[in-house]
């Protein structure tokens, strides 16, 4: 037994660690890049505004705002510049509204707050071909696609939060339905 450590004793250490501290240093990087990458995923949508700033090329649209945001009866009524849609009472306190006006493209995007924290629920876009197919508007004499974007439940929210953002989302169809009342509105087929 002695032999054999003086025999390994003897022979030349000449471990290069060099390769092996690399892969370690890639790895601490990496670990570090997707960290703050999913972060920013789950940061996405905190607040209002939380589109992406681009400008659609082309011929921008008339603006889209929103005129008034009122309670009527059973409904909230969110009259915009380019008619009127409407979304049940029961969430007049769980989602909010705002318009975004992108160049050649404009979009109604809902949120729905739960806690303190706002989520985006719902976008309608206005003359963007992406998406969940509706129908066109005239807006000021051209037609333009009108699309909806649904949101996925945000990572985080506990099941009676959960509910609730599914509850709110629920009101998309009280909201398409309030387009067909929209005059210039051709449903998709």
């Amino acid at each position: 037994m002695e032999q054999l450590n003086q025999e390994a004793a003897k022979q030349p250490k000449n471990v290069n660690n060099k390769p092996l501290v690399v892969l370690c240093c890639v790895m601490v990087a990496a670990i570090v890049v997707v960290g703050a990458w999913i972060g920013v995923l789950l940061s996405e949508g905190a607040e209002l505004g939380s589109l992406p700033e681009q400008t659609f090329p082309g011929e921008p649209l008339k603006e889209l705002k929103i005129d008034s945001v009122q309670e009527q009866e059973n409904q909230v009524l969110v009259q915009t510049s380019y008619g009127t849609v409407c979304f049940p009472f029961a969430f007049s306190d769980v989602i909010q509204a705002e318009a975004k006006n992108l160049g050649s493209v404009t979009a109604l995007c809902f949120y729905a707050k739960i806690d303190r924290s706002t989520h985006k629920l719902l976008t309608l876009w206005f003359n963007r071909d992406e998406h969940i197919p509706i129908g066109s508007l005239l807006v000021d004499g051209k037609e333009v696609s009108v699309t909806a974007e649904l949101f996925d439940v945000p990572f985080g929210l506990d099941q009676g939060e959960r509910n609730t953002f599914l509850a709110a989302q629920e009101c998309f169809n009280d909201v398409v339905v309030s387009l067909y009342e929209i005059e210039g509105f051709t449903p998709a087929q």
